[in-house]
């Protein structure tokens, strides 16, 4: 599941209230529906349990009054291409409510005939004849939240429905007529093994769905089962490393032995023409067309650069809305570097990636180019676009990170100009003064072994310095000092300071990414990125110097 929620975070001081928000041409529609049987202890989206059915009924009358003030202020009517009706579990309220929803949609706005109109639903939700009449009403895509096939860890997040309800409700989807049927399927789970998780994917594959998405269990400190869920990862795994592999075992599973296409960094979809079976829906908000958000909670954006979102209660939306007020609650506006960075981040998490002109031109350039060598980025459509590989999708919060802070305007409000390559094709300005690389050094060897230390605690201890400065120093620590490290790369940007163990292959991937490589017996290889060790060996001493 995908919801439009913004990139960039909300900025504090927006307005509020009875504001109305711009008028928009409708071509996507996002309806939240946020009511559960229960809240799963890991859900950081808004939701509601034990609402009763007065409650479900006025909130659905105001859905129906805010679509209706939408409707009459649309600047130029048309058809969506797309519905979304996402939660919460939308078909755990009564069956009507969701007939009369779709119908209203598809008379005040219309849908065209070759639209997508996807439902969430959880397999515990769908009694017999429930999809028929999904399918009926109008809905073409049905999205299931499996998570699991393996009981065990279904109630270790706390899912009522066991692995046999996921596997019965996959295959009636399957059968009922749907164009496009997808499952939600979770890694990461405490006690979650390689084993587990393959057998999950498989059986998924084997039910023929044509979407598989793959998440990564995040655990949200405002989660109510952040604490347990915490604590049982803590002492039964699985760790960052194997979370990692987990995403290349669904790859391969999947894109590689299967039919699938890996399409975005969560999402596979059965290969077809004209990317038949991909959410055309999210894709529309990956590539920054407007979308609408109806309902408590919901986002939209006008396709350029403004966003705004609704109030996140049952109550006060219902509330505002019979009050004849707008139920938004927030706005921001993106400036255009803020538009960049997020074309950006978008770009790198799905397989459409970017233009290749446009980021070789500009500050990015040499990032860029290094990624490309490095096998994280490729080039495609004649070298006019350049798209994440599978192990670049892993580590894309990574490189829109850096390469938002390349693309941030300099304090004159100008961009900053693309730093040439170095002889060793690094971009100048990575090539720090040997005092900021003999005070990290200094630094890094105190680390014992075992302790892990973030790029974060060591910028703050060393001045700002890039991942990939402190990358320098930490292997001139391993070589210098003996001590082995690995850089773990899970999108936290940690760095690991282990006293054992070979690079496991997602760890080579980043440094192989950042110009580092491996000898024949699998250490890091200092003549691959241009520096070497100082001679006296002491962390005391000169530390690192340039190579000549």
């Amino acid at each position: 599941m995908m919801r439009g929620v913004p990139i960039i975070q909300p900025s504090p001081g927006l307005a509020r209230g009875s504001e109305r928000r711009p008028a928009l041409e409708i071509r996507h529609l996002y309806v939240h529906v946020p009511f559960c049987a229960s809240r799963c202890g890991y859900c950081d989206f808004y939701t509601t349990t034990g609402s009763g059915e007065r409650v479900t009924r006025d909130y659905f009358r105001a859905l129906d009054t805010e679509l209706s003030r939408v409707a009459e202020r649309e600047e130029t009517p048309c058809a969506l291409r797309t519905l979304y009706i996402g939660g919460g579990t939308p078909t755990h309220v009564p069956d009507r409510l969701i007939r009369d929803l779709i119908r209203r949609v598809r008379d005040r706005i219309g849908l065209l005939p070759e639209s997508e109109a996807t439902i969430e639903a959880n397999p515990d939700s769908l009694e017999p004849g429930a999809l028929e009449k999904l399918r009926e009403w109008g809905f073409n895509r049905v999205s299931i939240g499996v998570q699991s096939l393996v009981d065990g860890e279904l109630e270790t997040i706390g899912r009522t429905h066991s692995s046999a309800t996921a596997r019965r409700s996959m295959a009636r989807a399957m059968s009922a007529g749907f164009e496009s049927v997808s499952a939600d399927l979770i890694y990461g789970i405490p006690g979650q093994t390689m084993e587990s998780w393959e057998e999950t994917l498989r059986t998924a594959l084997a039910t023929s769905v044509d979407h598989i998405s793959c998440y990564e269990l995040t655990l949200h400190p405002g989660a109510t089962g952040f604490s347990r869920l915490s604590g049982l990862r803590s002492a039964r795994g699985p760790c960052d490393d194997e979370i990692a592999d987990m995403y290349f075992l669904a790859n391969r599973v999947l894109a590689e032995e299967g039919d699938h296409e890996h399409y975005e960094v969560s999402n596979y979809a059965r290969k077809a023409v004209n990317g038949g079976h991909r959410c055309r829906h999210n894709m529309a908000c990956w590539e920054r067309e407007p979308y609408l958000g109806l309902g408590a909670s919901a986002h939209s954006f006008d396709g350029t650069r403004r966003r705004w979102w609704n109030v996140s209660s049952v109550e006060r939306y219902t509330s505002i809305i019979t009050g004849g007020l707008d139920p938004v609650e927030g706005r921001e506006s993106l400036d255009e570097c803020q538009i960049s960075c997020e074309i950006v981040m978008l770009g790198l998490r799905t397989a459409s990636g970017l233009d290749y002109g446009w980021l070789a031109a500009g500050p990015a350039g040499s990032l860029v180019e290094g990624w490309i060598d490095g096998g994280l980025l490729e080039l495609r459509d004649g070298d006019s676009r350049v798209v994440p590989s599978a192990e670049g999708m892993l580590v894309a919060d990574m490189m829109a990170r850096e390469l938002a802070g390349a693309l941030e305007p300099t304090p004159t409000g100008e961009m900053p100009a693309a730093s040439p390559p170095d002889g060793h094709g690094r971009p100048e300005d990575a090539r720090a003064s040997s005092s900021l690389y003999e005070r990290i050094y200094r630094i890094a060897r105190r680390i014992p072994r075992g302790r892990v230390a973030t790029y974060k605690q060591l910028s703050c201890l060393v001045g700002n310095c890039t991942p990939r400065v402190v990358g320098y120093a930490m292997a001139a620590v391993r070589e210098d000092c003996g001590v082995p490290w690995h850089r773990v790369v899970n999108g936290r940007g940690r760095i690991s300071v282990r006293s054992d163990g070979e690079p496991s292959r997602l760890q080579r991937v980043l440094l192989e990414g950042e110009g580092i490589g491996f000898d024949s017996r699998g250490r890091i290889d200092l003549e691959s990125y241009g520096w070497r060790p100082g001679e006296s060996g002491s962390p005391e001493g000169e530390g690192l110097r340039g190579a000549d």
